[in-house]
């Protein structure tokens, strides 16, 4: 009988072998390919540390499906200020880059940190220095690797590589990642210096063809004053290293009386035709106001333009942060200053009319009148 046991092992062993050698053959022929990334817009937004120091101890994660404010999960030790996410997800992770202050051993360290959410595995920092410091939130080269684009405090836009491209169409980690600035293909709207920078916009919108948003602060070469914050558009090259073209994009009203016009951002309309959110700060009043405006394009040359007297303004007392949309494009975003809280109020961008529902979701709040959908935070 025993025997018989082992020649019916050793049978059920030979037989296998030609299986397990197939298996490994297959998997030699099909290795495990990694995980691939894939360009989807966030459904976060990072509110910066400016609006939210005060009341919330610092970043807040937008959640602009909800329009509520989420915690920003972070390493132990580091503390953003300002910092945006990767247009894109891998293996359900997306990547932050932002001023961040690492704490340890009684020091404090500031520079660029890159990091990987969920998780927050630090994956780069940089020290600053006095010249490529950001005074903006990033913002991300179109495509899949791991670069930005952000204001430096010198004037000139900056430009950082993390990955960089492999003959085969891979990604390649750069070791020693370096703030480069951008060039100048066109002439500047004033000398070096004398143009300031600020809220970059990189919308994915092939009507702007390649085009990125700013705020820019010129200096008046007679008087030397600095003059309003404007909003422009920037042309960027193929590689996004220069700036090739650049022109006003929002015209501005000879009876408006705003100080300062900022954080541009295109917003989608009824039936398909885009739209241009800013926000406008006036002289004496608190907070900024969220103002919408049609945005059209010339016929010959496409450029984009828009005009400030055509405008309507959404809503008053707003933060400083960049105007949001929700995913289906069906609300504006704003996010005001409270008394003891930030609120989040959602917008119809259709004919911008004001949301007819209204909730105060506070312990033991009551409904909010006026036709805004209200989240007291």
């Amino acid at each position: 009988m025993c025997e018989v046991l082992r020649v019916l092992i050793r049978l059920t062993l030979f037989a296998a072998l030609p299986v397990t050698a197939a298996a490994v053959l297959l998997g030699r022929m099909n290795p495990e390919q990694p995980a691939q990334r894939v360009e989807s817009a966030s459904d976060y937004q990072v509110v910066s540390n400016f609006p939210t120091a005060t009341h919330m101890g610092g970043p807040r994660l937008l959640n602009v499906a909800t329009a509520r404010l989420e915690a920003l999960p972070v390493p132990a030790g580091i503390r953003f200020s300002i910092a945006s996410l990767s247009p894109w997800e891998e293996a359900g992770h997306r990547q932050l880059v932002g001023i961040g202050w690492e704490h340890s051993e009684g020091r404090t360290e500031a520079g660029i940190v890159r990091i990987s959410l969920p998780g927050g595995e630090v994956l780069d920092r940089l020290p600053l220095d006095q010249v490529a410091i950001p005074v903006g939130p990033p913002c991300w080269i179109r495509g899949v690797r791991a670069a930005v684009l952000y204001p430096g405090s010198d004037g000139r836009i900056y430009r950082v590589d993390f990955e960089t491209s492999r003959p085969d169409g891979g990604l390649a980690r750069v070791s020693d990642p370096e703030p480069e600035p951008l060039a100048w293909q066109t002439p500047m709207p004033g000398r070096t210096g004398d143009v300031l920078v600020r809220d970059l916009s990189w919308p994915d919108d092939p009507r702007l063809e390649g085009r990125a948003l700013a705020s820019l602060c010129i200096r008046d070469p007679k008087t030397r004053r600095f003059n309003d914050w404007q909003i422009w558009w920037l042309k960027l090259d193929e590689d996004a290293t220069s700036v090739v073209s650049a022109g006003r994009l929002l015209e501005p009203s000879p009876t408006d009386v705003a100080s300062a016009i900022r954080m541009p951002n295109l917003v989608g309309d009824v039936g398909g035709a885009p739209a241009l959110a800013y926000l406008v700060q006036v002289a004496g009043e608190p907070g900024y106001q969220l103002r919408v405006t049609p945005l059209r394009f010339d016929p010959g040359s496409n450029v984009p333009r828009a005009r400030e007297d055509e405008s309507r303004v959404l809503a008053e007392g707003c933060v400083p942060t960049m105007p949001s949309t929700s995913p289906d494009g069906r609300w504006i975003i704003a996010v005001r200053m409270g008394v003891h809280n930030l609120i989040t109020e959602r917008y119809r961008s259709g004919k911008l009319r004001l949301v007819v529902a209204a909730l105060d979701v506070r312990p033991g709040g009551r409904s909010v009148p006026g036709g805004v959908e209200v989240y007291h935070q």
